[in-house]
């Protein structure tokens, strides 16, 4: 059976929300652009170096395309409370999360500034 979880947001200490490549790299913003190894690909349209004889027109891109190497990106929060515990989720309920959580402590502040 499984168990409802309840997490009270005033012993939340600070909440941060990352994106997470399959290598373990991690960025604040997810890239607009495709990346390779946590690396954007500059100039996608320029041949690759060093060429390659089976394919001798092609682009970066396409290179890493064909080696299927493009980086996996997942959203993951992290939230920390003052019993020194850390909560992790990822996907879709991370955005959930961090967003009840952004709710809660905007609308505590407006509490703060009307008394």
């Amino acid at each position: 059976m499984k168990t409802n979880f309840i997490l009270d947001f005033q012993k939340v200490i600070w909440a941060r929300l990352y994106w997470r490549s399959q290598e373990g790299i991690i960025l604040t913003q997810c890239p607009e652009a495709p990346t390779v190894y946590g690396r954007t690909i500059d100039c996608p349209n320029d041949f690759a170096y060093p060429l390659n004889h089976d394919f001798p027109s092609e682009t970066r891109l396409e290179r890493a395309r064909r080696l299927d190497i493009f980086d996996t990106w997942t959203i993951f929060c992290e939230m920390h409370s003052y019993c020194l515990e850390t909560f992790k989720w990822e996907g879709k309920r991370a955005i959930d999360m961090y967003q009840a959580y952004c709710r809660f402590v905007m609308s505590r502040n407006k509490r703060t500034k009307n008394k």
